[in-house]
């Protein structure tokens, strides 16, 4: 676990994590409860419902770089200048019924990203909500 806090993922991993997301939506979407909860959800929030059928799209958009930049600002340290000019927005997001969220993080801010690539590519982020370090260990 240290390494990860220290380096971030390797490519490997994200390829791991991403697969692992990938099947588990595809085997999950099958599912009467999976799709009822997704619609639920985002009727509950006003969204869109079609962008349950995006989940694939976020999950492959998730990248080591981001990764390792939310991992540094979840704990505390300094970014390099030009990462901080690529940042731009940070949001901490609460949930509305905590109990509702799977183990200890609905009890605790999710922090979102919104970022720009080295080319110049728009990327947000969610902080220890997906993929990033557990709850407590920032």
């Amino acid at each position: 676990m240290e390494k990860l806090k220290d380096e971030g993922p390797t490519a490997q991993e994200i390829t791991n994590i991403k697969a692992t997301l990938l099947r588990g939506y595809e085997t999950n979407s099958r599912q009467n409860a999976f799709v009822m909860s997704q619609l639920v959800g985002r009727y509950q929030f006003n969204e869109d419902p079609a962008e349950a059928w995006k989940l694939p799209e976020f999950y492959n958009k998730l990248d080591a770089e981001g990764i390792r930049i939310g991992n540094a600002l979840w704990r505390g340290e300094a970014v390099s200048e030009e990462t901080q000019e690529r940042l731009l927005a940070l949001f901490a997001m609460r949930f509305a019924e905590p109990a509702r969220v799977p183990g200890r993080l609905g009890d605790q801010p999710a922090y979102l990203l919104l970022g720009m690539t080295s080319d110049r590519k728009l990327r947000f982020k969610p902080q220890n909500l997906i993929i990033g370090l557990p709850p407590g260990l920032g």
